[in-house]
């Protein structure tokens, strides 16, 4: 998957040719993958409709996990077909060996403060994700089925915030509006620390966990990779080495690593104390996450976006 996803979002760098359409591009991916993820959870569904059409239990899992399989791979190569790179992506070279260029990937500043903040950002978001169906269940003592209706209030809300979300970067920037993101979680992980102390009903808390959790998601679903294809390109202008590919490459490396750090860490924070999941545990995670969100936004104060835009605006002009 990553061989394929990694040279995909490359194509964004190529495909959109000034800021503004390399965010459309990113809006557009993040809404497909918002529908792509609708009908993937749907699996189950299309297996009960089999299973009621006389197909036995396993049969039927095994069709529709093939059919899956099947529309994924078409829809996969779908732009491998119909995208003409030689019609629509500017030629570049690159005059690098591979170690070479990943060194001097990570040795260009705003990319090394971007893949960092990104970092923290995966660790806290999925610390929290992993314990969700807790805060649910232990905090607010609500029935862990709860937690499924929590996490699609949380989609559903997030998509709807996607095209707000386009129109406020263009209009703020994508830097200011990654940083009111970090903001925003970092208010609803605190919020999270307290679940089960407040004067409101437990629906009613874990509503607002929800609704707080959808405008930070729909904010980093679409902005970073078009930060990234940003800064590649801002740094193929400049150096003359475009490698937009390794840009991605190393972006999805560090957000696979933090999802890795999350899950050798917060597991131990649940049972802090103890041998099962705990209270005391579970809002200790919650400030960690909120911690590693204020770390972000602080980061993301030193991420000069005004001398990306100085490179891309300055060649574009040209």
């Amino acid at each position: 998957m990553t061989m394929y996803v990694t040279p995909f979002f490359a194509w964004m760098s190529e495909l959109g040719h000034t800021p503004n359409e390399r965010l459309g591009l990113s809006t557009m991916i993040s809404v497909t993958w918002a529908v792509g993820y609708v009908i993937g959870t749907q699996i189950y569904l299309f297996q009960t409709m089999l299973e009621k059409a006389g197909f036995e239990p396993l049969k039927a899992f095994q069709t529709v996990t093939i059919a899956y399989g099947v529309v994924g791979f078409i829809f996969m190569l779908l732009p491998i077909i119909f995208i003409d790179e030689r019609r629509y992506c500017e030629a570049h070279t690159v005059n690098e060996g591979g170690l070479e260029a990943i060194k001097t990937a990570f040795k260009d500043k705003p990319f090394f403060i971007f893949v960092i903040q990104d970092l923290l950002y995966w660790v806290g978001l999925t610390g929290i994700s992993l314990g969700l169906v807790y805060y649910i269940t232990v905090l607010l003592k609500l029935p862990k089925e709860h937690a499924s209706q929590v996490q699609l209030i949380m989609f559903l809300l997030s998509f709807l915030f996607y095209a707000p979300v386009n129109i406020l970067a263009r209009k703020l920037g994508k830097k200011r509006l990654l940083m009111v993101g970090f903001i925003i979680f970092a208010i609803n992980f605190g919020f999270t620390s307290m679940l089960g102390r407040l004067a409101l009903s437990p629906v009613a808390q874990s509503y607002i966990v929800a609704v707080l959790a959808a405008i930070p998601l729909a904010i980093f679903g679409i902005l970073p990779n078009a930060m990234v294809a940003d800064i590649a390109e801002a740094h193929g202008k400049r150096t003359g080495n475009y490698k937009a590919a390794v840009f991605f490459g190393a972006r999805t490396f560090v957000q696979k690593m933090g999802q890795t750090v999350a899950g050798l860490i917060f597991p131990s924070l649940f049972i802090l104390g103890s041998n099962e999941v705990n209270e005391v545990g579970l809002r200790v995670s919650a400030i960690v996450s909120l911690a590693l969100m204020i770390l972000g936004y602080v980061l993301l104060l030193f991420y000069d976006e005004k001398f990306i835009l100085k490179h891309l605006q300055t060649v574009h002009s040209e």
